[in-house]
């Protein structure tokens, strides 16, 4: 079978396992997250993974009005899994770009779609592979940065890990060893400004849930105990 024709045919049948053996033992946060969805528009902002209640509800908008009894746990792992075959994907692409024999690429591609964490993630709602998704596209970027030399990929790069950080904080390391790789690598300002320049949507996002949902100045002190709120609680 030519390379053609293995590529969409696997991440078809990656696609359709998902679907058909979604998780039958939800968690407390995968309930929680539906519940913002489908009954408190004023909860979807959670501090520790600000934009995932807010990305996904718009997602399923037009869904809610064609259908409006549909059911949002399972329309949700759904949509986890076309996040997670997305992922793949990027995975793909990017060793495709390091020069990875493909069929091995197409191996390694499958071996981590049936590993534990992505296989169980991609079945149930949690707030997991939205940001490795776009971590992944902030690495691609920089590959192509690498290869092609052109600084826009770097901007690109920046952003995307920038937003990944937006839907779960942990992220903010794959951004930071990123940004040293940047650091090391080109060793000017410009290029070190061209991606860290996005980052500011991270803390601008957070001072605009704090000001327009909660009601409070936009002070350092209100940012730090948002941000860091299950820390504090």
């Amino acid at each position: 079978m030519s390379l053609k024709w293995k590529l969409p045919l696997i991440l078809i049948c990656i696609f359709l396992i998902y679907l058909l053996f979604p998780s039958n033992n939800s968690s407390l946060d995968a309930y929680a997250y539906a519940a913002d969805i489908k009954y408190d528009f004023s909860s979807l902002f959670r501090p520790h993974h600000l934009l995932y209640g807010p990305f996904y509800y718009i997602l399923l908008l037009p869904a809610r009005s064609l259908f409006p009894d549909l059911d949002i746990l399972q329309a949700l792992k759904i949509l986890n899994a076309c996040c997670a075959l997305s992922g793949l994907y990027i995975l793909y692409l990017i060793m495709k770009r390091l020069a990875i024999n493909e069929n091995t690429a197409l191996l390694y591609m499958l071996l981590l779609a049936f590993s534990f964490g992505v296989w169980r993630f991609s079945t149930e709602n949690e707030v997991y592979l939205v940001p490795v998704f776009f971590s992944l596209c902030a690495s691609l970027f920089f590959l192509k940065t690498l290869i092609t030399q052109k600084k826009k990929y770097l901007f690109y790069s920046g952003l995307f890990a920038a937003i990944a950080c937006l839907f779960h904080p942990v992220h903010f390391f794959w951004w930071l060893g990123l940004l040293i790789t940047v650091i090391f690598y080109f060793k000017k300002l410009k290029s070190l400004l061209l991606f860290s320049c996005s980052a500011l949507i991270v803390p601008l996002a957070y001072l605009a849930v704090i000001v327009f949902q909660l009601k409070q100045p936009p002070t350092a002190s209100h940012l730090l105990h948002y941000v860091f709120s299950d820390d504090y609680s």
